[in-house]
């Protein structure tokens, strides 16, 4: 399978913009959708207050099988009272992985702050060895990616984002193997942000909840329409998490969010996996966009 050179085009406010990327065709990969490898330009495309990552790079395309069992993250086995599905906030607010923070009143009552407070040796028992389910993507498996349970970080990315924020994170090493077992050529860590926010959405009639909803191009918990439009809207909110550099929502740990100056630090790193939706709507995001904003 050779890579050629290609440009891309995408339109954003009636300018053309050229994006060089290196576009691999072939009947071979695992997917219809366009298989496209990032060439990292280290720049920021969409100032934005919160950049949040909805999805890998290579949805379609790279994907892996875990070689063992391990336990479910975060683990409710004796604390759901026999039910089989519990609230996130419910495993925030009663498991020993997670300490509750303190928030300012200003931000309104449905809001919560914990901070994941366990090891990485705790975390370990969590993981298990991935085997990638096409070879030939080995190489190019990007800085930041995820996999159930946790992110996937490079070995670069994660000595990035210590010195963002040196205790905001739990890394532990990921086992990642081709078909034949033999490991893969980079270094790469799961990585699961300390800091978990949660909203409870109020019980507003149908009337009230309507003037709390935002529509964004992207999906995952960040772009749910009441917390979207609460974090688009609510400037207390907006202000406490300026100083919070990447965080998730509730137990969802393969999707987070950063404030613009760890996006930008991150890009200007030529961290690949980092590429923003620069789409109005959701109908016009490219498979391979990761990022999308609120502004």
């Amino acid at each position: 399978m050779t890579p050629e050179q290609d440009c891309l085009f995408s339109w954003k406010n009636s300018h053309r913009e050229i994006i060089p990327k290196v576009v691999m065709s072939s009947p071979h990969l695992p997917s219809n959708l366009p298989l496209v490898i990032e060439t990292p330009d280290g720049k920021v495309k969409r100032p934005a207050t919160f950049y949040c990552y909805f999805g890998s790079v290579l949805d379609g395309h790279l994907s892996f099988e875990r070689l063992a069992k391990s336990p479910s993250f975060p683990p409710v086995e004796g604390l759901d009272g026999g039910r089989r599905r519990v609230n996130p906030d419910w495993i925030l607010k009663h498991s020993p992985f997670f300490e509750p923070q303190k928030v300012p009143s200003d931000i309104g009552g449905a809001w919560r702050h914990y901070r994941l407070t366990a090891s990485p040796d705790q975390m370990a028992q969590f993981v298990a060895p991935l085997r990638i389910s096409f070879d030939k993507l080995a190489d190019h498996i990007p800085a930041f990616a995820a996999w159930p349970p946790f992110g996937l970080v490079s070995a670069h990315a994660r000595d990035i984002l210590e010195q963002i924020d040196p205790s905001g994170s739990v890394f532990i090493p990921a086992d990642l193997r081709t078909s034949n077992g033999a490991p893969v050529n980079s270094t790469h860590f799961h990585w699961i942000p300390r800091d978990r926010l949660y909203f409870e959405e109020p019980s507003w009639p149908l009337e009230e909840r309507a003037k709390h909803v935002k529509t964004l191009p992207f999906s995952g918990p960040f772009a749910f329409p009441t917390v979207s439009w609460q974090l688009s809207h609510n400037s207390a909110l907006r202000h406490y998490l300026a100083d919070i550099s990447f965080w998730g929502m509730g137990v969802d740990m393969i999707r987070f969010a950063f404030n613009a100056n760890a996006f930008a630090t991150l890009r200007a790193a030529n961290c690949t996996g980092l590429v923003e939706n620069t789409a109005e709507y959701a109908s016009e995001r490219n498979s391979h966009e990761s990022i999308g904003h609120i502004l």
